[in-house]
Order: structure tokens, then sequence, then C-alpha cells
């Protein structure tokens, strides 16, 4: 008997609400930013619609995300928790961007081709008693953003926290690189090499967006890959590589086959792609095809298939999240 080929997971897909009902928050300096304007015009949002209209424009967009992808079977939507004090109070007045756990449950619940990704700030008191609550509920994964959410990965006080991740088997899926969508209060934070410590306690990693090389954040690539081949735990996903500003870790990455079993398909949707930023290296007719695709996730996908990312990244998905070799 033949068995069934692993489904291809986008394992880094995010999602967004306007409406405080939901118990999400998006800062108003982000929501008014460029990136976001723009995506309000992209959705016909109105100045004079209420929280509940506009936010029923953005399910509607993401949801067409997801229906227009016809290459990726799952997808894993992530949480992102918020910044916390010192003393361990949630400080959203500090935060950028706070879409909740349960919100994510949620949608999981209504729709079987997402999974849960969610995130806890190891600073948050209740860290550990969350992160039991969430596998519990069938939590996947646990997504940092240190470079937003404000702590050293490697900081020896959340050893509790990642050592639990290595027991129950969670992997840890941490950006790395500079942030460029979110306000950042430490760069630096986003060095892959401070997920070492991680590493050596047995959590399996994932390094957001293939380490961080970029355009404003050289340097990463050449000991990343280092990393990747000395650790059995680490990888890293693909997320957001195709977007201009970080296309010296794809193009780099490219040129490292030795490491592409590594590596763990990813999209940073819904993150605008243009296939023109890839002139020379794709043909006008294939740029032409992928940017009549509609979902960004899909556009993804095919650009990167065709740049020649081997199958066994887009399948490692369900090989590390799923327990699907």
């Amino acid at each position: 008997m033949v068995s069934a080929a692993p489904p291809i997971i986008d394992i880094h897909v995010h999602v967004a609400s306007v409406d405080p009902a939901t118990g999400c928050y998006i800062s108003p300096r982000l929501y008014n930013s460029l990136i976001f304007r723009f995506l309000r015009w992209q959705l016909g949002i109105r100045s004079s619609d209420t929280p509940a209209e506009a936010d029923r424009k953005f399910q509607k967009r993401f949801q067409g995300e997801i229906d227009g992808s016809r290459s990726v079977d799952r997808f894993l939507i992530l949480a992102l928790d918020s910044v916390y004090d010192s003393s361990g109070r949630q400080d959203l007045q500090s935060s950028t961007f706070y879409i909740p756990n349960d919100y994510i449950f949620n949608l999981c619940r209504e729709d079987k081709r997402l999974l849960p990704g969610v995130s806890i700030n190891p600073l948050r008191p209740d860290a550990l008693d969350e992160l039991e609550r969430c596998r519990e509920l069938g939590a996947l994964l646990v997504k940092w953003l240190p470079n937003t959410q404000g702590f050293d990965p490697g900081n020896i006080r959340f050893k509790p926290f990642w050592r639990k991740l290595a027991e129950i088997g969670m992997p840890l899926l941490s950006h790395t690189g500079n942030e460029y969508s979110l306000k950042s209060m430490d760069q630096k934070l986003g060095d892959p090499a401070r997920l070492k410590p991680v590493m050596e306690d047995g959590v399996t990693v994932i390094a957001a967006h293939g380490g961080g090389e970029g355009y404003l954040a050289g340097g990463y690539l050449k000991p990343f890959i280092k990393m990747l081949l000395d650790y059995p735990n680490l990888y890293a996903d693909t997320s957001a590589l195709c977007l201009p500003i970080r296309l010296p870790c794809l193009f780099g990455l490219l040129k490292h086959p030795e490491a592409h079993h590594k590596l763990i398909h990813g999209s940073d949707a819904p993150l605008p792609i243009d296939a023109r930023a890839f002139i020379g290296r794709l043909s006008l007719a294939q740029i032409r095809e992928f940017n009549r695709i509609s979902s960004s996730i899909e556009r993804d996908y095919r650009i990167k298939k065709a740049l020649g990312f081997p199958d066994t990244v887009f399948t490692k998905g369900a090989e590390i999240i799923l327990n699907q070799p």
C-alpha cells in the first residue's frame, strides 16, 4: 500500500482583528502606518467604518488568502503576545500588536485547515501555566518575537520555560534578524546566536525568516548556516524571504543545498509579495503568471518552487509540526 504524501503546510501565517470585541489590539501607530494604510485601501476600509465593519473586511481578505491557495494544504496561524514590564504586568501601551491565543484557537475550530501557533511572552508570570493550557487545547508550537516583545530569548531566567518546551516536545518558532513591520525595542535580540542555550537544552527551534540575513541586518548568514549544520534540533522557516529587504537571505540559502533539509516553508502572509522582485531569475511569463495569483500564500509558494527550493522544504512542516515523516 502506497502511503499518502505528507501535506504541504505554511507554518507562518498571520491573522489580525481590528475589533476590540475579539480581544485583539493594534496600536494606532501601526493601524495608520504605510503598510496598514495600503492594506485598508486594498480592502476598501473607510475611516467611517465601525471596528466590526472593518473587521469583516479583514476576515474576508484572510479567507481569500487561504481559499485562493491551491498548492498549500494547511495553514499554521500565529498568535502574538504583548509586551510585559519587568514586574510581569501586561503593557498594551508599549505593544504594537496583540493577538491572543484564544483568538487563534477560535479560528482553528471554525476551519480545520487552520493549525494553532500560540505566543507566550516568557516575562508573563503565568507563562508556564499558559503553556500547559495551550498544550491541552492543541497548540502545535510557540511563537516568540523578542525584538518586539522585549526580552532576550537566551536569558537564563527563561530556562524553566524552554525546558518545559523540551519536555513536552513543542517547537519554538522565534523571530530572527531585524523586525521591519512592528515597533522594535532592540534589534539585537533577533540575533539567532541568542537561541543557542535554548537548543542546548533540547528544544526544537525554528528560526523565522531563515536566520535573519537582510539588507539592513547583514552578517547572520554564514554563522547561521554553521548553526543549522551543527544543531540537529535547529531549523529555519522561509517566511518573508520573497520580500525585497530579505532577498539576501533567500538567495544565500539557495546557494547552500547542504542546509536545505533544515528549511521549512512559511510565507509570512498577508505581507504583499511581488514577483517583479525576481526579474532576471524568473522569466517574464512566470512573473506575469505569479502576479495574477490573488493569494499571497499561493504566490509565495509558486515563486519559491520556481526559484529551485526542493520539495523537502514544503513537506518538512508536516514532519516537524505534525510528526508526519
